[in-house]
């Protein structure tokens, strides 16, 4: 998609998604970043979608990710990286805001948006677009670049808060162009430098004389309307009942001495825009090309017919409109368009590449910009400094005492902003965090130090080993630098909802040395490390296990199915989690897979999915390493006597529901009978 590629993210890179949902945008940026030491923070104001993002990015695989969810315009930003535009700020190399929008630019796919699509939209949400895109600004280092992006063509929505941006930063932030887009034959057009701000909010309406009913006066309107209906039908029927009661060859007969060119008696078409067709049926449009028709005049006109009005400077609109209609909406003066480079804006328009139709702007941040409140307060340095040393001798209690009525007293809180400005909460002590919050739990030191005995990870990074639970049924491995991240954030404000990738999980019944076995999706950071209950096989012998694993399921893998030497090594295995591996040579990527030795000494079972097993065929024949072969009786071994059982009680299960679904079907068939 257009925005990644004019953020150009490199792999080591830190970058901060405000609005990351559903995360196509956010998966292109993180393959980018897990080939080299860098992450991204995906965040999104609403829970469910960013579960729907954690989704879509596992099939990444990458634990170079952090989703959180907060409001885009309060996202938290550790106190390290915090110096309210004194010097450097930040901690982003890059920052991507694909702003919420009124998405007009995707009427081509989405054709409903136009049905309630209004003008009053445009403006009530560009103070929600200017806020969020301000925050991505101050969490990016200086240097660094913010992309501003939305799926919509209004100016109110993308160059108006373009120029916002660069008056409330004073120039520290400037429009770059992206030219290696353009250079690669990228069509895009340039950014507008003037436009109309147009409403259609009642308020609006009626500033400029037009009569225009409230919601109660619409009802009421609805109302009368459907008594008169009722009447008429209520009148209609009683002619019917009566004894002149016209016959059905009569209804026909008049019908059609109704039905002239349009089909209804009642309406006549309207032929001052258009001519009637051959088959006389419908009203063909013409139009007319010429100024008197399409200038700009005429188009006001049209425009205020359909309750349209423009306010052609701010100091045009009234005084009770000033709160829904922002100063910033308006287009910049001419001075100012020469200084702000709103041309080097990127509009794409549906019809150039058969595509939406987006807007994509690139940012440059030079210098710290700090925070609008407290350039307010330059000059009260000796007020600040004297907030610091109150705020640092002020203790917060666990809990609080109550007074004689059993009153609780008033708790400080920090707030979430920049300024940490203290909120006071009477009534109680602070309130819990919210639920989805996902914790990072570190591992007890004895459960590490029986995990590495076991496996042998003596040289693994299990520092970077957490739980999410204090039960610990999974062990995630989060990137070194996410962790250092989070640790910085030490009042607790990140709001995690997902980090990692899992590399270990409880075993259902303890049957192991460990409670826990090697999973699949974080085999890559935990089986290079791995000195023990790791077997390399070779090219031939990989191939059988994937395939076996495949296509057998009422059986079991024998270690028979090995060399005579590694099968050896197999069976002298205790019973429990071990690893596979065939090295890749010439280049070619190292696979594993994860396995189990059961307390047979042959059995063998594979703990791949079996659509994990097909992307590993899929990538050996792509690289030409795949071997055909056939499955030989030998390599199989029948399950045991648990499995059998298991089976057979689901056979009796099944066999049990569809008779008692067969009784259900004949006793309702009697009772249709009867």
């Amino acid at each position: 998609m257009v925005p990644p590629v004019a953020l150009d993210v490199k792999p080591d890179h830190l970058v901060l998604d405000l609005c990351a949902a559903p995360g196509s945008k956010t998966g292109q940026i993180l393959e980018t970043v897990s080939m080299g030491k860098g992450w991204v923070c995906a965040n999104d104001v609403n829970v469910q979608r960013a579960h729907m993002l954690t989704h879509q990015c596992k099939r990444i695989n990458s634990p170079h990710l952090l989703v959180t969810n907060h409001l885009g315009q309060e996202m938290p930003m550790p106190r390290t990286f915090r110096n309210d535009g004194r010097g450097e700020e930040g901690w982003a190399d890059r920052v991507l805001c694909d702003v919420p929008c009124t998405g007009d630019g995707t009427m081509r796919k989405n054709p409903g948006i136009f049905k309630n699509w209004s003008a009053s939209q445009q403006v009530n949400i560009h103070k929600l677009q200017l806020e969020i895109t301000m925050r991505g600004i101050r969490h990016c280092k200086v240097g660094g670049l913010v992309v501003y992006s939305t799926c919509s063509m209004s100016p109110m929505e993308n160059e108006a808060v373009v120029a916002q941006i660069i008056r409330d930063t004073d120039g520290a932030v400037e429009v770059e162009e992206c030219r290696e887009l353009r250079e690669k034959g990228f069509r895009c057009r340039e950014g507008m430098t003037t436009w109309k701000v147009m409403d259609d909010r009642i308020a609006t309406r009626r500033h400029f004389g037009e009569v225009v009913e409230d919601k109660r006066g619409k009802r009421e309107k609805r109302g009368e309307e459907k008594k008169g209906q009722e009447k008429k039908e209520e009148e209609k029927k009683a002619e019917n009942d009566g004894e002149n009661r016209p016959s059905k060859r009569a209804k026909m007969d008049e019908g059609k001495k109704g039905h002239e060119l349009t089909g209804r008696q009642d309406k006549v078409p309207d032929l001052s825009r258009g001519k009637m067709s051959e088959d006389g049926l419908y009203v063909i449009p013409t139009y007319d090309d010429s100024e008197e028709s399409w200038g700009e005049k005429k188009m006001i006109e049209e425009c205020n017919k359909q309750g349209l009005w423009e306010f052609k400077e701010y100091s045009d609109v009234p005084s009770h409109l000033w709160a829904s209609i922002p100063k910033g909406v308006f287009p910049p003066t001419e001075e100012e368009t020469k200084v702000m480079g709103l041309e080097k804006c990127m509009r794409i328009m549906p019809q150039d590449m058969d595509t939406g139709g987006f807007f994509v702007t690139i940012l440059r941040k030079k210098r710290a910009i700090g925070s609008v409140k407290l350039k307010q307060k330059e000059g009260e340095k000796e007020g600040e400094e004297e907030e610091e040393a109150f705020k640092s001798t002020m203790s917060i209690p666990s809990k609080l005492p109550r007074d004689d009525n059993g009153n609780g007293g008033a708790v400080v809180e920090a707030a979430a902003d920049d300024e940490d400005k203290a909120r006071v909460n009477f009534g109680g002590p602070p309130k819990p965090p919210p639920r989805n919050n996902q914790e990072v739990i570190p591992l007890e030191k004895d459960l590490i130090e029986r995990l590495t005995d076991f496996y042998g990870l003596e040289k693994a990074p299990v520092e970077c080993f957490f739980a999410r639970t204090e039960s610990a049924k999974g062990i995630m491995y989060i990137h070194p630098p996410i962790l250092s991240h989070l640790n910085l954030d030490l009042s607790k404000k990140t709001r995690m909802v997902h980090s990692g990738v899992q590399v270990m999980e409880k075993n259902s019944k303890n049957r192991s040395l460990v409670e826990f076995r090697l999973h699949q999706d974080g085999i890559n950071y935990t089986a290079p490390f791995m000195t023990k209950r790791k077997l390399k096989i070779t090219n031939e012998d990989f191939c059988k296990v994937v395939k076996c694993a495949m296509e057998c399921k009422e059986h079991q893998l024998a270690s028979l199915m090995f060399e005579d030497g590694l099968r050896g090594a197999v069976e002298e295995l205790p019973h429990g989690c071990f690893v596979v591996e065939l090295e890749g040579t010439g280049g070619m990527e190292t696979v594993y897979m994860t396995m189990w030795k059961n307390n047979n000494q042959h059995g063998l079972h594979s703990l791949v999915s079996k659509l994990d097993l097909k992307g590993t065929k899929s990538k050996l024949q792509g690289e030409g390493r795949w071997v055909e072969m056939e499955i030989k009786k030998e390599w199989l071994e029948s399950k045991g006597k648990n499995d059998i059982q298991r089976q057979e009680r689901e056979k009796k299960k099944k066999e049990r529901e569809e008779k008692e679904a067969n009784e259900g079907e004949v006793s309702n068939m009697e009772e249709e009978k009867a």
